[in-house]
């Protein structure tokens, strides 16, 4: 009995905490949303490309930025992209496809991948998985994210900050016969 009367009095206690803390938890304003652009940005794999040195680079748009973003990449995450980007699938397969059998086999799905940083010329990534109710997520190199992205067809965000620091404008080619204002 006295331990009903003990469970009791705290559940009234609780309750009278709870009624006298209620109204000033709901007289509290909410934060305003951030103004400005949003931090992260969706963008499109567009394709591969030869770089500089025979270095391959992987060309990311964004359609409401008006941004590419040039990644450099290695020859074999470029090959990876490239295959994946066209829906043609190797004999054997490639380390890209092993990880995506490692990530089924293990109850997993990717979700999507981020380009977060960009420090001394090196773009730092992140792969998002699900895995039940439980949220994974991991450093990788964007070179390796992407490719990934690219076979689940999840999104790739980018930082606003990385493409701020190394997007190029994304202008329509000029019209042929050159500038209309010129002579």
């Amino acid at each position: 009995m006295r331990r009903v009367g003990l469970v009791l009095g705290l559940g009234v206690l609780g309750l009278a905490v709870g009624v006298a803390v209620w109204p000033l938890s709901k007289s509290r304003a909410k934060p305003a949303p951030p103004k400005g652009p949003p931090a992260m940005i969706e963008m499109e794999v567009v394709r591969v490309a030869a770089g500089a040195n025979n270095q391959a680079v992987v060309i990311l748009r964004s359609q409401a930025e008006r941004k590419l973003l040039p990644i450099w990449i290695g020859e074999a995450e470029a090959n990876a992209i490239q295959l994946r980007l066209a829906g043609r699938k190797p004999p054997r397969p490639l380390t890209h496809d092993l990880l995506d059998r490692v990530i089924a086999q293990l109850g997993a799905r990717l979700v999507k991948v981020h380009v977060e940083d960009l420090r001394d010329n090196i773009f730092y990534g992140r792969v998002f998985l699900k895995q039940g109710n439980k949220d994974i997520d991991i450093d990788a190199r964007p070179s390796d994210s992407i490719a990934l992205a690219v076979g689940a067809r999840v999104p790739v965000i980018v930082a606003r900050r990385v493409l701020d620091a190394a997007g190029v404008d994304d202008k329509p080619p000029p019209p042929p016969g050159g500038d209309k204002d010129t002579l």
